[in-house]
């Protein structure tokens, strides 16, 4: 294929692609490198554009060839950072980064992407100097100064993180992230009625927006809502929602018609807690049910929950199934004498990795309750850990096959509720332990959720929890150990 060609086709590449018309991109870019196969311009776009479309690995493929056709092209080492990043290969984005910044020093986004996976890779002060470093050459930056928030409040520096998001705020006011992540922090210290403010801003980010425009219903402002009704919705992940259902009463003690939409797996569970209230399954609310407001259930903190008095009255609210809860407490009576305790280890959540531990991290717990028999409440496949386990630390773990605890919620609720203590990282074994009323001790091994206060035993949403904090998996070992030794002596 003649140069002039090929660059003909690239350009109608570029404009296509540039129109939204992926494919016939694409095809183009394919079209170039039939031809040409090492056509640096071909190999690129296509590189960008898998990676603008989720398909990592293409991207690394193809932008890599593209790096080694155009060696002196520091914007194209950044996006194969980002590349690798995606596909969590830390060692192969830090050496593209530093190789972008060796071309281009004063490359905003390769400084910035180079701290992000330092933090990833766990060195969290050399993250720190960049951040810092960056920030100083370009103080208006406020990206930076929300990244090094996010840094400084995983390492349990709150009062930094807070600053770091109000210099953003400063320096970009209309800031959704900066905002939100303002919001979470000042939660997380319990300054609640700006910390709800600023927290509201999430609904400008992504998605959020289409969700509150679903129904098409006015947002509730705080008003009166006696003999008015109005449809509440779940928001972001199961255990949040748990959490915010605490304050259903306070609306149904004041007269109002509560409908709320679910996912469908803690329908039940909600039917029986909040009799008073219809309960939909997502996406399952009838077209002619007649509501005056709408609010995600997030929104009644705003003004529920402004004060630390308005956390007075904290009694137990989700109602297991009395039944299964009996079924359960009959068939653990056959493993011992001794406490039953219920233990998790990981979150499922991909967003927040640092929350999990490993099984053999609970160690300790095992050796200082000898005498106890323990219940995985652990979602998914965990036989090999099981087993493990057993042949490591010569512990028993029960896993109950008689139902599905990730799918039946109402059951996990209901085993919860037949033991007598539960240890879990944080997860919804935690949420519904404490909605429940049932003793249990949370490990806290990062500070990215502002509902366990930074550095404190006990949360403001659940009275039988106890909190045990601990910034990375060194201290969240130690952390084990010391709540082994506490629960052996309380019990």
């Amino acid at each position: 294929m003649m140069m002039r060609n090929a660059e003909a086709l690239l350009e109608r590449g570029v404009r296509a692609q540039q129109a939204g018309r992926t494919s016939e991109a694409v095809a183009l870019y394919l079209d170039v490198l039939r031809h040409q196969p090492d056509n640096p311009h071909a190999c690129r776009l296509l590189g960008e554009l898998a990676l603008h479309s989720g398909m990592f690995g293409q991207a690394v493929e193809m932008l890599s060839i593209a790096a080694r056709l155009l060696p002196r092209d520091a914007a194209l080492r950044v996006n194969l950072g980002a590349a690798h990043q995606a596909i969590e290969d830390w060692n192969a984005a830090e050496r593209s980064y530093r190789s972008a910044l060796t071309l281009d020093p004063n490359l905003i986004q390769a400084h910035g992407n180079l701290a992000s996976v330092l933090a990833e890779r766990g060195d969290a002060a050399a993250a720190e100097r960049e951040y810092r470093a960056l920030i100083a050459a370009n103080p208006g930056f406020a990206d930076a100064h929300v990244n090094l928030g996010n840094l400084l409040r995983r390492k349990g520096d709150i009062a930094g993180a807070i600053t770091c998001y109000r210099q953003a705020v400063a320096c970009t006011p209309d800031h959704a992230m900066a905002h939100n992540n303002l919001g979470g922090a000042l939660l997380l210290s319990e300054s609640w009625s700006e910390g709800w403010a600023e927290f509201e801003w999430r609904w400008r980010l992504g998605d959020n927006p289409a969700l509150r425009a679903r129904h098409r219903l006015p947002l509730w402002q705080g008003d009166d809502l006696k003999d008015r009704r109005i449809l509440l919705w779940g928001e972001q992940g199961i255990g949040d929602v748990v959490l915010f259902a605490t304050m259903l009463p306070d609306l149904l003690a004041a007269g109002a018609k509560v409908g709320l939409e679910l996912d469908p797996r803690l329908v039940g569970l909600f039917q029986r807690s909040f009799p008073a209230a219809a309960v939909f399954a997502w996406g399952e609310v009838p077209a002619d049910a007649a509501f005056d407001c709408q609010a995600n259930l997030g929104r009644l903190g705003l003004f529920l929950r402004t004060t630390a008095q308005a956390f007075n009255d904290t009694r137990p609210y989700l109602r297991p199934d009395p039944q299964r809860v009996a079924a359960f407490r009959e068939r653990y009576a056959a493993l011992g004498p001794g406490p039953r305790i219920g233990i998790a280890w990981r979150s499922a959540s991909p967003n927040h990795r640092r929350k999990s531990l490993a099984l053999d991290d609970f160690a300790p717990l095992f050796a200082a309750l000898p005498h106890a028999s323990f219940v995985s409440l652990q979602y998914g496949d965990t036989r090999d850990e099981l087993a493990h386990a057993r042949s490591r630390h010569g512990v028993a773990i029960l896993h109950d096959d008689s139902f599905d605890n990730w799918t039946d919620l109402d059951g996990l609720a209901a085993q919860i509720a037949s033991l007598d203590h539960v240890v879990t990282v944080s997860n919804l074994n935690a949420h519904l332990a404490g909605a429940a009323g049932i003793p249990a001790d949370v490990l806290v091994t990062a500070n990215v959720l502002w509902y366990w206060p930074d550095g404190r035993p006990r949360t403001a949403w659940y009275r039988s929890l106890r909190l045990h904090h601990a910034n990375a998996l060194a201290s969240a070992r130690q952390a084990v150990e010391r709540l082994s030794g506490q629960i052996a002596a309380r019990d």
